[in-house]
């Protein structure tokens, strides 16, 4: 990746000038500009130094923009961040955006929302880990005022660091799930790491979900609950396939009787987190609630594809025990046409992996699917699972490791019901957009 700078940082050169770009990837190298030797689970970044140097590369190893710490995963990155944040002057908000499920969505929905009244900049795709949060910050344009960041994270202190890094002003935790589980052993776990993006705060509020009791001892807490008992209190009117209509209230303003014009009541409860963030960020109510009514499912990850016969309904960004329920839920609104599934492994779920994945067949037969197309490492414990709570086995179709995605593709075109709604669920390093890329070929072919 290369990447324009917005303000000016002095180069860490003897012969002086600015950097005008950072480059991470040595083929994409130009002269003068800051080259990040970053190490992957590829790679190892130093071996691409030689290369950056040939192309006129500078090395940060001198960088004194401010003092780096060495004891961070990429000091040097980072504290050309600090600096580079230091330096938007007009910055005034920095929300940080977590959960186990639902944090893509809010962080999307939020900058969607402020953009319509302040300059905001937002995390830059799933660049939301020690490498993508700095890069997503480097990005920000000179005369950025808000910034919505996404806090990812696998192990616990992540997102303490993280938090310490941006320093926000204030924060949103969606929910606490299973996402992760395996590699922090329980929800309680999750929700202390979880609880880290305080860590870099000084005061400012952070959104809660009303009921989660493992997110109780937040300082400066405020909920979101559906119905009465929250600090912000979502009241939804009506809500099907199209969208939805509700009223969210609280000290801070009440919006009343607006549209969401975005199916899924998961969806809606991520638009009420948004909605009360702006809320405290000093956006007018009324205001806001012409805002819900234009959101729109096209900054949203999910998508819908219409092919010959049936509807592929892409989530495969991410993937939980959770969200699947919401995804389904959704779903079940679409009746009285056919439902499927395919669905790949959910990582990082460590010793629960296969009790989890049973829960996910069990989930799958309680929702009635029509179809079920699997794969992965768990694809026979989702299908006992889903067999054990009367899913009929003939329409369950075990997809080989070896065939995935041709397999994938061709099962889905023989077997679909005519106007099948199909999910695609699975953890993005699966990568189920190679099935819908070859489902939209061969129609293209056809």
């Amino acid at each position: 990746m290369r990447i324009r700078l917005s303000v000016s940082i002095p180069a860490p050169t003897r012969s002086g000038g600015i950097i005008e770009y950072i480059c991470t990837d040595s083929r994409e190298v130009m002269p003068r500009d800051l080259f990040f030797s970053l190490a992957s689970d590829k790679d190892a970044g130093a071996l691409h130094i030689a290369e950056a140097l040939a192309r006129g590369a500078i090395l940060p190893t001198s960088l004194s923009l401010c003092d780096t710490d060495q004891t961070e995963p990429h000091p040097d990155l980072w504290a050309l961040c600090r600096e580079y944040m230091k330096r938007l002057c007009r910055l005034r908000q920095v929300v940080a955006v977590t959960g186990s499920v639902g944090k893509s969505t809010t962080t999307t929905l939020l900058a969607n929302i402020l953009s319509r009244h302040v300059i905001t900049h937002s995390t830059h795709g799933n660049y939301n880990n020690a490498i993508g949060t700095p890069l997503s910050v480097l990005m920000a344009p000179a005369d950025t005022e808000v910034l919505v960041l996404e806090l990812g994270m696998n192990h616990k202190g992540e997102i303490g660091a993280l938090s310490r890094l941006i320093r926000p002003t204030a924060a949103i935790i969606t929910n606490i799930g299973t996402a992760h589980i395996g590699n922090l052993g329980s929800r309680s776990a999750i929700a202390e790491a979880k609880s880290e993006i305080c860590n870099g705060m000084d005061g400012g509020y952070v959104i809660c979900p009303h009921a989660e009791p493992y997110l109780s001892k937040i300082k400066n807490k405020l909920s979101l609950s559906v119905g009465d008992g929250g600090d912000f209190q979502l009241t939804v009117h009506s809500a099907d396939r199209y969208g939805s209509s509700f009223s969210l209230c609280s000290r801070f303003g009440n919006i009343e009787n607006a549209s969401l014009n975005i199916g899924g009541e998961h969806i809606l409860y991520c638009a009420a987190l948004a909605l009360s963030a702006a809320m405290l960020l000093g956006i007018p109510a009324d205001e806001l609630r012409r805002d819900a009514e234009l959101l729109s499912e096209a900054p949203l990850r999910r998508s819908f594809t219409d092919l010959p016969g049936f509807t592929v309904f892409d989530d495969s960004y991410n993937a939980s025990y959770e969200s699947l329920a919401a995804d389904l839920f959704f779903m079940d609104k679409h009746r009285p046409r056919p439902l499927g599934a395919l669905i790949g492994d959910m990582l990082e779920l460590g010793d629960d992996a296969e009790a989890i994945h049973r829960r996910i067949g069990i989930l799958l037969a309680e929702h009635k699917m029509d179809s079920l197309y699997l794969f992965g490492e768990y694809a026979e414990v989702v299908k006992s699972g889903a067999v054990s709570h009367g899913l009929a086995r003939k329409n369950i179709h075990i997809v080989p490791q070896a065939g995935y995605p041709h397999i994938c593709a061709e099962l889905i075109e023989k077997y679909h019901k005519e106007n099948e709604l199909i999910l695609f669920k699975a953890s993005h390093m699966i990568n189920l957009g190679e099935v819908l890329e070859l489902l939209k070929s061969r129609e293209i072919e056809k």
